[in-house]
């Protein structure tokens, strides 16, 4: 129902709010090896800019920009924020899922030393 009764220039603010959130959140999901939940925690000033520049872009595309990005229901909002935050557990999924193939091929990058290190400490001592 809600597919019908939208302008082209509201589907344009909705693709610019989902870019603009689901961009961000591929920070979070992208920045460490584990869940994006756990430690190490962005810093205080990229989780403020990320914070930020998310509730700027949810507030144009509601409030709109005049006849250059038309306003979007609240309800679009919150179905573009559903549908990124869903995503954003797929690519969490996904990054996991990776790293769990790669260790097990030897490949992923742990914190443990390499053997290249390890030859290096031992001529260092």
């Amino acid at each position: 129902v809600l597919a019908h009764s939208i302008t082209l220039g509201q589907l344009q603010t909705a693709m610019f709010l989902k870019f603009g959130i689901s961009g961000h959140m591929l920070f979070f999901v992208a920045r460490s090896r584990g869940h994006w939940w756990t430690k190490p925690y962005p810093s205080r000033g990229l989780l403020a800019a990320i914070l930020g520049t998310m509730a700027v872009s949810t507030t144009i595309s509601t409030v709109g920009l005049g006849s250059f990005l038309p306003a979007i229901p609240p309800v679009l909002t919150l179905a573009m924020w559903g549908w990124c935050l869903v995503w954003m557990q797929v690519a969490e999924g996904a990054k996991l899922l990776t790293y769990r193939l790669l260790d097990r091929r030897g490949r992923g990058d742990k914190e443990e030393p390499s053997e290249n290190n390890r030859q290096d400490e031992r001529a260092v001592a």
